[in-house]
């Protein structure tokens, strides 16, 4: 959504759409950043804008972009991953201490 926010995704949605779901591995991230901490669920809010422009009800791999506030962010994956709307989650930007906690966290998942 980061990029052209949010136009990347209309334009591939374009393209997802004339194929079956299941043969499709898509990704999108969410860059903490940008967030609305004033929204109830930003990081869920931000993956259904994704599932609006990609067209579709899932996210295969769901990228947190930065190690920014992982203690904050890395939680509200849980009940995604738990309802199936994530399949697996990324880090990038995150060296090796910050991904040993992501795995902490998420493994209550």
């Amino acid at each position: 959504a980061v990029y052209g926010m949010g136009s990347s995704e209309t334009a591939l949605g374009k393209r997802v759409r004339q194929y079956p779901r299941e043969s499709l591995i898509l990704s999108t991230k969410f860059t903490p950043q940008i967030a609305d901490e004033n929204a109830e669920k930003p990081m869920e809010l931000m993956l259904e804008g994704s599932f609006e422009r990609l067209g579709v009800q899932y996210m295969d791999i769901y990228w947190i972009h930065n190690p920014h506030d992982i203690e904050k962010w890395t939680p509200d994956l849980i009940p995604l991953l738990q309802r199936g709307k994530v399949k697996y989650v990324g880090v990038s930007n995150h060296n090796l201490t910050q991904i040993k906690r992501v795995n902490e966290i998420l493994g209550k998942a």
